[in-house]
């Protein structure tokens, strides 16, 4: 069965000689794994094309694995310093873990557009709030809100505002956000949240800690 889609490379690994399979997380089918044969010899015609901080229009075929036909770049998010590349790979990492293989969610496919978007302009305080409204957002996505963590009916207010409000408008309140919420106590209640409901704590995280 041949298919269209588009998608977000997660993740990659090296199989065989020239050969790798790609974790991808598309609008229809939502986390999927492509075998893409090949790709890593030198002629490769596709190998360009397969980036991570992009989205792509796949073109595969689904038998005993689904395989990678082609790609196209449709868009390809200016995502190169080292801080950025870091909080980027942090949010697919988070995606990657708590999603199950072939479930789609529209909400989170959404926020990846939104959260490179983002990314792409921020500064280093920017990028701990995306992170921070990520997580929130991709928990709440899974079925796994904080909301209930807290017992203060304003506190609880606010969480929600953060979940359900659209990113773009979060963007443009963050300065304000960051004098009416204490983030730091949000992140870490949102971290003992993480780490009851992954079976592995994000890598990412560690490295970002350091910088």
């Amino acid at each position: 069965m041949y298919l269209s889609l588009k998608g977000y490379i997660i993740s990659s690994r090296k199989m065989h000689e020239a050969d790798r399979e790609y974790v991808v997380y598309t609008d229809k089918m939502g986390k999927i794994l492509v075998y893409a044969q090949g790709i890593r010899k030198a002629t490769s015609k596709l190998a360009s094309s397969m980036q991570h901080f992009a989205l792509l229009d796949f073109h595969l075929y689904a038998g005993r694995r689904i395989r990678l036909l082609g790609c196209e770049i449709e868009n390809l998010y200016d995502i190169r310093t080292e801080e950025r590349i870091s909080y980027g790979f942090y949010i697919l990492e988070l995606v990657d873990k708590i999603s199950a293989f072939q479930s789609p969610n529209s909400s989170i496919y959404s926020l990846l557009k939104d959260v490179f978007e983002k990314i792409e302009v921020a500064g280093v305080d920017d990028l701990k709030y995306i992170r921070l409204v990520s997580v929130l957002k991709v928990l709440a996505y899974s079925g796994y809100s904080i909301v209930n963590k807290y017992k203060d009916e304003r506190n609880r207010q606010k969480i929600s505002y953060l979940i359900n409000t659209d990113i773009d408008f979060l963007w443009k309140q963050r300065d304000v956000l960051r004098k009416k919420i204490n983030f730091k106590d949000v992140f870490n209640v949102s971290q003992k949240v993480l780490d009851d409901v992954l079976d592995t704590k994000i890598m990412s995280g560690k490295y970002l800690m350091s910088i």
